[in-house]
């Protein structure tokens, strides 16, 4: 039966027919419509930087598990690049046969890892007894747009003995608790005086 009330009568014919009628009776049965099932398998872990598509977006409607045709409305959107963590992706199906089929949501929950960041630091020389230079340094595996400024760090001053001395790099930037940051010191080698 379509989705709307359907009137249901009965007749029933008695066995003794000379002394009872006989006897009738009606009611109404409203039949609802059918609310689909989504299917939407949780999707494998990406690596932050990783956009939506169709890969974690592919849920399915059905009903009496027979596919039920219609559009589905994702949030977030295909194209989305989401920050690391857990992620709650949802999704509203609306069916192309509205007159038997409800709209019906689903959910499921996406993993995205931290993406690598390494921060090196380039080696460099100076005299005893003068000061530090400017420090320079790389900074790889930024995505998505994501901008970072290295600073550097060393132990030597300028009255410390010649010798070699590291360099140590750090990072700072936008979105940087999406990354996993990985730092390769250098090498500040100070030479003696004159040489």
């Amino acid at each position: 039966l379509r989705p709307r009330p359907h009137p249901l009568s009965v007749t029933l014919p008695p066995t003794d027919t000379t002394d009872c009628p006989p006897a009738t009776g009606s009611v109404s049965l409203t039949v609802n419509k059918a609310t689909p099932v989504i299917n939407w398998t949780a999707p494998a872990a990406i690596t932050y930087g990783t956009a939506l598509s169709s890969t974690q977006l592919d849920a399915t409607a059905s009903f009496n598990n027979s596919p039920v045709a219609g559009s589905f409305a994702y949030n977030p959107t295909s194209g989305t690049v989401l920050s690391a963590g857990t992620q709650k992706l949802s999704v509203t199906f609306t069916p192309t046969d509205t007159a038997d089929y409800t709209t019906a949501t689903g959910s499921v929950s996406l993993t995205v890892n931290t993406a690598p960041l390494k921060v090196t630091a380039h080696n460099a020389t100076r005299a005893y007894d003068t000061a530090n230079p400017s420090f320079t340094g790389t900074v790889t595996g930024a995505v998505n747009g994501d901008k970072f400024t290295e600073s550097f760090a060393t132990t030597a001053t300028t009255t410390s003995n010649a010798g070699t001395y590291p360099i140590t790099p750090s990072v700072n930037g936008t979105n940087l608790s999406d990354y996993t940051v990985a730092t390769t010191n250098g090498a500040l080698t100070v030479t003696k005086a004159g040489s």
